[in-house]
Formats: structure tokens, C-alpha cells, sequence
């Protein structure tokens, strides 16, 4: 089904007991790749880090995180990954169906060719604006070619402190 928390939504695979819930309380372990927010470097860096770490220490979880500046350095990241974790949690700007990285964009079509059936059973979470705003069926297209369990993320423009704690 699909859940839709004010601008953020979620679609699980619909798997028979196989929920985004379900999902997540069978391996709440997660990985985030995360891309530099501020255009300038005379802007304070900002950061989920410390929310993942609010994370961890609350309920005793694995928190990995690695930062990217590059398409390069985001698919060397993935490799990284693995099934540990059950929920990858993506952090970067966003356009409909697109993450942003630098001035690049990778379509979420291309991120499921190129991460194959890596993370099957496991969860994407998309903390990027607008990214999910592409058809329903696109999105359950993703889910059927890469085997994760839900993906969820935002459809609209957000606040980086709200959405973070959404996503919290």
C-alpha cells in the first residue's frame, strides 16, 4: 500500500507479512549516504549525522554513514553497503524521480540498474525533496526490480529540520 505522512510517502512492496514495519523491526540497522547540502563553503555544514546518532544511542541500532561529493563517490558508497542494514536512507537534493549529486542527477531508474537486487528485503528511504514525485507505478517499478521491501521519501519541497524529524 501506499502512506502519506503530510509531504512524505511511503510504498511497501506488499509482500505477504512484508511491511514497511515489519521491514524495519526485522533489521532497523541503517546506512546513509549522504551528500554535501550547502552550495557555498561559507556555509555551516549541515547534516543528518547527528540525528543518525540520536538514533543509534536510542534504540541500540547500527548506524553507518558515509559522506559523497560525486556520483564517483555515491556509487563506491553503495558497494560499501550491504544487507546489514535494513534500511538505506538516502540523503540528498532532490527533483522529481532524481537525486541530485553535485550538478549531476541520477535517475531512480538508474539507481535500481545499478543497484540491482543488492538490497532485497531491505528498505530505501529517499530524504531528498521531491524525488517521489514521479507515478506510482514508476516507483512500483523500483521496488519490483530491486526486491527492497518499501521505499519512502518525500513527493514535495520540504524544510530540511521538519523533514529530518520526520524522518527520526
Amino acid at each position: 500500500g501506499i502512506i502519506k505522512y503530510n509531504r512524505c510517502f511511503a510504498h511497501c512492496q506488499g509482500l505477504k507479512g512484508d511491511t514497511m514495519s515489519s521491514a524495519a523491526l526485522r533489521n532497523p540497522n541503517v546506512f546513509c549516504i549522504e551528500s554535501n547540502w550547502a552550495e557555498s563553503s561559507d556555509l555551516p555544514r549541515q547534516s543528518v549525522y547527528p540525528l543518525l546518532d540520536v538514533i543509534k544511542m536510542a534504540y541500540r541500532i547500527k548506524v553507518s554513514y558515509l559522506n559523497c561529493n560525486t556520483i564517483e563517490e555515491f556509487l563506491h558508497n553503495l558497494k560499501v553497503a550491504n544487507r546489514k542494514y535494513g534500511v538505506i536512507y538516502l540523503a540528498f537534493h532532490g527533483k522529481p524521480g532524481k537525486l541530485l549529486i553535485q550538478d549531476k542527477e541520477i535517475t531512480l531508474d538508474e539507481l535500481a540498474d545499478i543497484i540491482g537486487r543488492k538490497f532485497t528485503r531491505c528498505g530505501i528511504h529517499f530524504a531528498s525533496c521531491s524525488t517521489l514525485n514521479m507515478p506510482k507505478s514508476a516507483i512500483r517499478n523500483f521496488i519490483e526490480k530491486t526486491g527492497v521491501s518499501f521505499v519512502s521519501g518525500y513527493s514535495k519541497s520540504v524544510y530540511w529540520i521538519p523533514s529530518a524529524a520526520v524522518d527520526l
